[in-house]
């Protein structure tokens, strides 16, 4: 069952991208896939239930950090991850009440900016190497 553990686990280095993934695909997770020439470019709808045991992390929660939306570039540039995957796991962080998106003003911005490039591919950008290389570029250098 996923949990918002999970992903702190995940960001930690406690388990793999895969083993999230597979966490990820044991949710409810409902596709709406039309017929397109390439997946980055199709939308769907995602449909994650946030119940009780989902939410586990409590007040406290965990800070996420520029260095976690690292973690996920490289995931993805080492293909470890899917853009489906990454924009799942975006999606999913919007909704994660135990998550505090950075450490200041700034970094904060860069989250919410990361998150909804990531889970609005059709709207913003495809998720392919070229544009998620950009996007490491972007945090490893702010």
């Amino acid at each position: 069952m996923l949990k918002e553990s999970d992903f702190k686990k995940y960001f930690e280095g406690n388990i793999s991208p895969e083993e999230l993934m597979d966490k990820i695909q044991s949710k409810e997770i409902e596709r709406t896939i039309p017929e397109a020439p390439h997946a980055q470019d199709t939308p769907r709808r995602t449909k994650i239930m946030y119940d009780n045991e989902f939410h586990d992390l409590g007040m406290d929660g965990f800070i996420l950090t520029r260095k976690h939306l690292i973690k996920l570039c490289k995931d993805f540039l080492e293909e470890r991850i899917t853009a489906w995957n990454l924009e799942d796991i975006a999606l999913i962080l919007y909704g994660c009440d135990g998550f505090v998106w950075g450490s200041d003003e700034e970094e904060r911005e860069l989250i919410a900016d990361a998150m909804h490039n990531f889970s609005s591919p059709e709207i913003n950008c495809p998720l392919i190497k070229e544009n998620v290389k950009k996007f490491l570029n972007n945090f490893e250098n702010k």
